[in-house]
């Protein structure tokens, strides 16, 4: 047992510090006790608490962009050319976040393009979790809106990329086109597995040519 609690704080210690929580067989310890010491709360976000305020008074527009900072970064209105954009992204919202604020500016759009669920690993929610949170997400949607769920961007980390293809195909099983119709961004925006460089800001985020193939892959649904 004195072994046991050992290497677990070992691991805690270390994959703390040097981030050796992405190794085995230190990344089983760190992620358990990380998650038991202290689960992951999205309203402590400052992002979340004042866009998801504004949000909640805001009038619905014919189209609404939820998500993370890959959706608030854009300029939907401008990208796609018409004024009946919303956009309801928030930098580094979780798919229990955006499950959280389904407020009537959302579900009383006509179409919804869901991008969410590549912050959840970094605070310890498991793809499990992540796939019902956004089934739970289109149950809710599905009601009033056409409902399109866009694919996890892939990322230029190989360790990220992982759970990308895996909530993907659960998405693209998932979205059959009864409640949702699923959207394979990666088909513009990847190469040989990883998001093209040359649409990459940085490991994660798109840069403007990144927005315009994104754009273009949606423009014709709407």
């Amino acid at each position: 047992m004195v072994a046991v609690v050992g290497l677990v704080s070992v691991a805690f210690t270390l994959g703390a510090t040097t981030g050796l929580r992405r190794s085995w067989p230190l990344a089983g310890a760190y992620e358990w006790l990380s998650r038991q010491a202290s689960p992951y709360d999205f309203r402590a976000n400052p992002s979340y608490r004042i866009r998801s305020a504004l949000y909640a008074v805001r009038k619905s527009r014919r189209i609404t962009m939820i998500g993370d900072s890959l959706t608030e970064y854009a300029d939907w209105s401008l990208l796609l050319g018409r004024p009946d954009v919303g956009n309801q992204g928030i930098t580094g919202d979780v798919s229990a976040g955006v499950l959280a604020r389904l407020y009537p500016s959302v579900t009383g759009s006509q179409v919804v393009f869901l991008n969410i669920g590549i912050n959840d690993p970094a605070h310890f929610v498991t793809a499990m979790e992540t796939q019902a949170n956004i089934r739970h997400i289109v149950e809710v949607l599905s009601r009033g809106s056409k409902v399109y769920v866009q694919s996890l961007i892939l990322t230029r980390r190989s360790d990220l990329n992982r759970y990308v293809q895996v909530t993907n195909e659960f998405l693209q099983m998932f979205c059959d086109g009864k409640m949702c119709t699923y959207v394979d961004l990666n088909a513009r925006l990847a190469k040989d597995g990883m998001l093209n460089e040359s649409f990459a800001l940085d490991a994660v985020h798109l840069n403007e040519n990144g927005y315009l193939q994104w754009a273009a892959a949606i423009a014709p649904l709407i």
